[in-house]
């Protein structure tokens, strides 16, 4: 969960900048390669793009 400042801004508190992680969430990696959100989205959903879901609570896929 990303940290709120006073005026109701989201914010990262990972020092490492974003174009430099080895992994990404779905909005970073919309930010980092300037793509709709959405779109990824689909495409996620659709198997179109490769992600790593980690493991539930019961050690199935996400």
């Amino acid at each position: 969960m990303m940290p709120i400042t006073a005026e109701g801004v989201r914010t990262d508190g990972n020092p490492v900048p974003l174009w430099e992680r080895e992994t990404l969430t779905l909005p970073q990696a919309a930010q980092v390669f300037n793509i709709d959100y959405d779109g990824l989205l689909v495409a996620v959903n659709q198997r179109d793009v490769d992600v790593f879901r980690p493991l539930n609570k019961r050690g199935e896929p996400g």
